[in-house]
């Protein structure tokens, strides 16, 4: 029996690092039966941001991959080159990552006469504000209407998606986490980047792009109270801005500054292959997210034996058993972080707790195994027409 060929799409202009949804399409791709799925990505880029670390990370997954430059945000070169590849590739389903892929992705496999599935991420690329968040959502959620399926990593992403007569298709599919990658009794200590296992204090992190939605000033403006009440701490700020937030990066490190913080708080950009590493130096995961579909970094500190401290806000809810594997607070209020922060810092026990706990939910709920095999089976079902109705919403 010949493999299934799909044809992804992810739109990477704009997208530097690898954050959520590259991990995340990495892991699919590297992860499918390739006797019974063959896979092509269509990776489309800004030819003016070169090689970006996800482009290198990319390039090192041995995957296959074609990459399709658009220099203007409104050229139609990517549908033409997506059209192209369908026929070369003798593509039987598009699967399509992020809103630009799916909004060219499914217009080409429309044309085609092939299935048209798209993984939605949330529209968090743009503060809530912004003119381009807002067109964007537009034009992809009407994209999204002539998709065969749409996959959904929580049910909080799904209830952004438009009621109405017209339900769209949609199954929940968790991320997943590569339980033998993150496993703390696995991963050696590294002095990664600062991070040296030998420092006694205790390490409380951020792992996320550098932006406005994910909460960093809010989590420096917690190290800077709770520098004053604890001095065995340490803060980390693990990633990058990325492309047009390089402004809200500055003011994050203008805080620090002023603050004199620098002692404390350090601001590290790791490879994808790294962050097992500098987990395994983390005592503690902040996610202080104002918005979050589901949250991998979350997941993979969790997988790691690690509690968490998030917010209470889109899909972490979903990830995060409040009390049990980790502590939720609303987003925003950094003092409610402080009191939650300097409880555990006091309490290692309740630490070790959440962290066993947690590394259980993931090994439960969210293995890469389980991720794939629900995707593997909307492929299938989209194939034989056997995907289950949706339901209608008034």
């Amino acid at each position: 029996m010949k493999p299934i060929r799909i044809l992804h799409v992810r739109n990477s202009r704009g997208i530097a690092h690898v954050t959520g949804p590259e991990s995340h399409l990495l892991s699919l791709l590297g992860n499918l039966d390739t006797e019974s799925y063959q896979s092509l990505l269509v990776c489309i880029t800004d030819p003016r941001q070169g090689e970006t670390p996800w482009l290198r990370e990319l390039r090192k997954s041995g995957l296959q991959s074609v990459l399709v430059p658009v220099k203007h945000m409104l050229s139609l070169r990517d549908f033409t080159s997506i059209l192209l590849w369908i026929r070369r590739f003798r593509a039987q389903i598009v699967h399509t990552h992020d809103h630009r892929a799916d909004i060219a992705g499914i217009a080409a496999a429309r044309m085609a006469g092939i299935p048209g599935i798209a993984t939605i991420h949330g529209w968090t690329n743009w503060e809530d504000t912004s003119r381009k968040r807002q067109v964007y959502k537009w034009l992809d959620l009407h994209a999204l209407r002539k998709a065969d399926a749409i996959i959904a990593n929580s049910a909080a992403e799904v209830s952004q998606l438009p009621a109405g007569n017209h339900a769209l298709p949609t199954v929940i599919v968790p991320h997943g986490v590569d339980l033998q990658k993150f496993d703390a009794e696995r991963v050696g200590s590294s002095p990664v980047h600062r991070l040296a296992p030998e420092d006694k204090r205790v390490t409380i992190a951020v792992v996320a792009r550098i932006h406005p939605v994910k909460g960093q000033m809010e989590f420096v403006r917690a190290a800077a109270r709770l520098r004053q009440m604890r001095r065995n701490v340490r803060f980390v700020l693990v990633g990058d801005a990325p492309p047009y937030f390089e402004a809200y990066k500055r003011d994050v490190l203008r805080f620090i500054s002023e603050n004199h913080l620098e002692d404390s708080v350090v601001n590290i950009a790791v490879e994808n292959s790294e962050v097992p590493s500098v987990l395994k130096n983390v005592d503690i995961l902040v996610a202080p997210s104002h918005e979050e579909p589901f949250g991998l970094s979350i997941l993979e500190a969790m997988a790691m034996g690690i509690p968490v401290v998030a917010s209470r806000v889109g899909g972490i809810p979903e990830v995060v058993a409040d009390g049990v594997t980790g502590i939720l607070f609303q987003p925003g209020d950094w003092r409610a972080l402080v009191d939650i922060l300097c409880s555990l810092m006091d309490d290692p026990e309740r630490r070790l707790e959440l962290g066993r706990n947690a590394r259980m939910r993931v090994e439960d709920r969210f293995s890469i195994q389980a991720m794939v095999s629900r995707t593997v089976k909307v492929y299938q079902d989209v194939l034989t027409g056997s995907l289950p109705a949706p339901e209608l919403k008034e």
